[in-house]
């Protein structure tokens, strides 16, 4: 009878435990697709692509489909109509940062932050990468800056592009 007892004095107090809920933040567009987020270095990254048609006001984008891909891909002037209060546009450091904790695709690919090999459409009106690589924007206070894989080597690298390019979009938030 003893042990009846403890058994349920144990599964009292384990089930009034006081741990902290661990609430996911999630980012929804003004489309109703909803991001799931991950925390990396004290900032949370969406872990998909922005697939969002709309602007804030309700307004048709004029993004560009990737084939095979849940992704659309964006210039600047689209990206700055889109993003709702709170979120913003990693900045070149936090791209390090993520970098520097998945240093290769590979394990982009493979962790819960899904790197898309969504490719880019150039500003001439051509897809390039599709499949094999990815262009994505970072801006800060000094301007904009663009980490892309275009297929060679291991890792994202840091570069210009044109301001009309089309690119994938990320969005980060850091937590409150």
């Amino acid at each position: 009878m003893k042990f009846i007892w403890i058994i349920l004095i144990t599964l009292l107090l384990v089930s009034c435990s006081n741990e902290d809920i661990n609430e996911e933040i999630i980012y929804t567009d003004i489309d109703g697709n909803v991001y799931e987020t991950i925390d990396i270095e004290g900032t949370l990254w969406i872990t998909s692509d922005l697939r969002t048609i709309s602007d804030l006001d309700g307004e048709d984008l004029t993004s560009y489909d990737v084939a095979g891909h849940d992704s659309k891909l964006y210039n600047l002037k689209m990206v700055e109509s889109m993003i709702l209060d709170g979120w913003r546009l990693p900045t070149p450091e936090e791209w390090d940062n993520l970098i520097s904790k998945y240093p290769s695709v590979e394990s982009l690919r493979e962790s819960e932050f899904q790197l898309s090999l969504a490719g880019m459409f150039d500003f001439t009106g051509v897809y390039q990468w599709m499949n094999t690589g990815c262009l994505y924007l970072a801006k800060d206070n000094d301007g904009v800056a663009y980490y892309f894989y275009d297929g060679e080597g291991e890792s994202l690298k840091k570069g210009s592009f044109h301001p009309k390019d089309a690119f994938s979009i990320r969005l980060v938030k850091i937590p409150e």
